[in-house]
């Protein structure tokens, strides 16, 4: 837990952080003021503290250790490939336009085929939405999720491969498979049948008309 009175430019002014140390007992620390400091040869940000005190004990015992310091650094941590994959999607569709880098290419086509992944999850949705009254309205509802979860373990899949140098028709192949899946579904479902029997119908009777 960190606490700052106040902020004064990249400082913190009258802070307090209580933590817990790597022997289990609680530390508290308080220093006069606080800034943010990157190491870029370790990767690393520490939150380091100025002229203050370490208090060292455990609650009910009456032993407290008392530390005075003038700088004291906390590590911060921050995960580098969360950090990575905001820089990259947070860049423009023109600048991945134009950029030969694979990791970009690869956003690009999972930008774009993002799009096609909500028509083609609508396309899956038609034939997966006719149930049987005695089947009840939920009877298909876990085929359908775990359907879609196959869908996108596929895609993500394909974008790792497209990141680490595979065709970014990849990508588009796993689109097209799911397509066929949603065409062959469609096809096999009560809709289609009803919908070409109709059609069938009505072009028998004008067929009929026309000959008579």
């Amino acid at each position: 837990m960190t606490y700052a009175e106040a902020v004064d430019g990249d400082q913190l002014k009258q802070v307090f952080l209580s933590r817990r140390g790597e022997d289990g007992r609680p530390n508290i620390l308080i220093a006069q003021a606080a800034e943010r400091r990157l190491f870029p040869e370790a990767q690393q940000r520490f939150l380091v503290l100025l002229n203050g005190y370490r208090y060292d004990g455990r609650p009910g015992e009456a032993e407290v250790t008392r530390i005075r310091y003038s700088e004291y650094g906390v590590q911060l941590d921050e995960p580098e490939l969360a950090a990575e994959i905001r820089e990259v999607d947070a860049k423009p569709t023109a600048m991945l336009l134009a950029s030969s880098n694979v990791r970009d290419r690869a956003a690009l086509h999972w930008r774009i085929s993002l799009p096609v992944l909500a028509l083609v999850v609508a396309l899956l949705a038609v034939p997966l939405s006719y149930t049987n009254p005695r089947q009840g309205r939920f009877a298909k509802l876990i085929p359908s999720i775990l359907l879609y979860l196959v869908y996108m373990a596929f895609l993500t899949t394909a974008r790792s491969n497209v990141e680490s140098g595979d065709s970014p028709f990849l990508l588009w192949g796993v689109h097209l498979l799911f397509v066929g899946v949603a065409l062959n579904l469609i096809y096999l479902s009560p809709y289609w049948r009803r919908g070409f029997g109709y059609l069938l119908s009505r072009w028998r009777h004008l067929f009929s008309k026309a000959v008579a």
